[in-house]
């Protein structure tokens, strides 16, 4: 198990020394109540998060030779003529430059880092090009891994990729990733406070989570991500989300009912506002919904419905059968309709009670 950090290389803003060499500025940046002063978010989270290994994605633009010396100036084997051709380079690139030469350069010198080269993201073609290089990133880690995500530096437009990477790894990737922090260098706010906060986004993700989870509710009444979400949080309702969950797996509409029935008296007001506000959605569709009353047989037509509006056909059609055995059974004996004896005396006497039920049964 590795602590990775994932970060973007940009061009600035930087200042041009006396040599006239490509040169960030040094930050006081400050984590957690600890500051470190550095020209790079990523060292200073290197050093902060105790991290293992490092991917760096930038363009053939960014300050790969500042990003070279700072983290490899004090080794013995540091390369002076590589730093000038890797500025040489960059200074002269543009976004018509095809192909970056000192990727395999840097990583040999670079310990425990991979590199990653971007486009500028100028048209589609470029985007899609990003896209397929940073979901690449599933190839450099393994499982178990802690990531950490800084999207400090790099074009305004990198940080929706980095959203991707964390979407990528949570829903598709089949390694057991776990994405740690979301962190950003807030440099606008330096003049105002004296120090460059960085702040954890990671709530963004959280909140990412619960639409998923909360949109796996709603179309397929798959409560899994919700529990686990609530997990500690709220067990109470994540029971009864689970519970709820699995009587619709089976298709159970005398559990789902009940469970239903208990989902109507719980107080959300003890979640969180963001939680609260997602969940409360998440529920809303149930209610505008289902109808609670006491014939078990048009609580099952509405969610024979349900199902039909899910495009859930088979399950739908299953269930507007049984409701149409559950209303004759209730005619018999209101009080058991679902007794296996009473269902079965239902689909003997459907047709002489209830012809066209019956014909539609």
């Amino acid at each position: 198990m590795a602590r990775v950090l994932i970060s973007f290389l940009g061009t600035g803003p930087f200042t041009p020394n006396d040599k006239g060499i490509r040169q960030y500025r040094s930050a006081k940046y400050k984590i957690e109540e600890k500051e470190y002063e550095t020209p790079f978010v990523s060292a200073a989270l290197s050093e902060h998060l105790n991290i293992d290994k490092r991917l760096i994605l930038g363009t053939v633009k960014s300050m790969w030779e500042e990003y070279y010396r700072y983290f490899h100036e004090n080794d013995d084997d540091f390369d002076e003529s590589l730093y000038f051709d890797i500025a040489d380079f960059s200074d002269m690139a543009n976004h018509n430059t095809e192909k970056f030469p000192f990727v395999e350069p840097l990583e040999s010198v670079l310990k425990n880092s991979s590199v990653i080269m971007l486009k500028y993201g100028l048209d589609n073609s470029e985007i899609e090009y990003n896209l397929l290089r940073i979901l690449e990133i599933d190839n450099l880690v393994s499982d178990g891994d802690e990531l950490f995500i800084d999207v400090t530096h790099g074009f305004r437009s990198f940080p929706l990729l980095a959203q991707e990477i964390v979407l990528y790894l949570k829903q598709v990737s089949r390694k057991n990733i776990i994405i740690k922090k979301f962190y950003y260098g807030m440099l606008d706010a330096s003049r105002e406070l004296n120090y460059t906060p960085i702040v954890d986004l990671s709530i963004i993700q959280t909140m990412n989570d619960w639409i998923i989870g909360t949109s796996e509710f709603i179309n397929k009444s798959d409560g899994t991500k919700l529990v686990g979400l609530l997990s500690g949080n709220d067990n109470d309702l994540s029971k009864l989300i689970d519970n709820f969950s699995k009587a619709f797996n089976i298709n159970n509409s005398n559990e789902i009912k009940k469970q239903y029935e208990r989902i109507l008296k719980y107080d959300f007001s003890k979640l969180r506002p963001i939680e609260r506000m997602i969940a409360e959605k998440g529920f809303e569709e149930y209610k505008n919904h289902f109808k609670i009353n006491n014939k078990r047989s048009l609580f099952q037509l509405d969610l024979s419905f349900w199902y039909y509006k899910k495009k859930l056909y088979g399950v739908s059609y299953l269930t507007l059968t049984e409701a149409i055995i559950t209303y004759v059974a209730e005619s018999i004996n209101n009080e058991r309709p679902l007794d296996q004896e009473i269902r079965e005396a239902a689909k003997q006497t459907i047709n002489k009670k209830f012809k066209e039920l019956g014909r539609l049964y």
